[in-house]
């Protein structure tokens, strides 16, 4: 019903929404983890330009590795939403850097905020 709700309420399709909610599950969120989630994802989604489910996709994998919870989706969603205005990168590019940094960066105790830059200042480096 949250996907259909979404589909009236935003510019993302039913569809989208239920994909989107799809990913948040894959990556082991109850429903109470998507409800709370959703919000940033969708800001994000929207802010960038990029598909709902590539976004939730993102954000769902990579929370994890920095000690995160789904609760705190709307913050990760800002921080690449800051970073993707400020470097020469987008979303997708951010999330790519990510299935490969976010593992190690988490793993010896860097934030998001501190891999983001990082990952923004290579990405302005070429």
């Amino acid at each position: 019903t949250k996907a259909l709700q979404m589909g009236r309420d935003t510019k993302f399709t039913a569809s989208e929404s239920a994909e989107a909610m799809n990913y948040m599950a894959l990556a082991g969120w109850d429903t109470k983890d998507r409800l709370k989630g959703v919000g940033g994802v969708m800001d994000l989604a929207a802010a960038s330009g990029e598909d709902l489910a590539s976004v939730s996709d993102i954000v769902t994998d990579n929370l994890t590795a920095f000690g995160m919870k789904a609760k705190d989706s709307t913050h990760f969603a800002d921080v690449l939403a800051q970073t993707s205005s400020k470097a020469n990168t987008d979303v997708r590019g951010l999330g790519e850097a990510f299935k490969y940094a976010a593992p190690v960066a988490g793993a010896l105790g860097y934030t998001v905020e501190d891999t983001s830059v990082a990952i923004g200042l290579m990405s302005n480096a070429g």
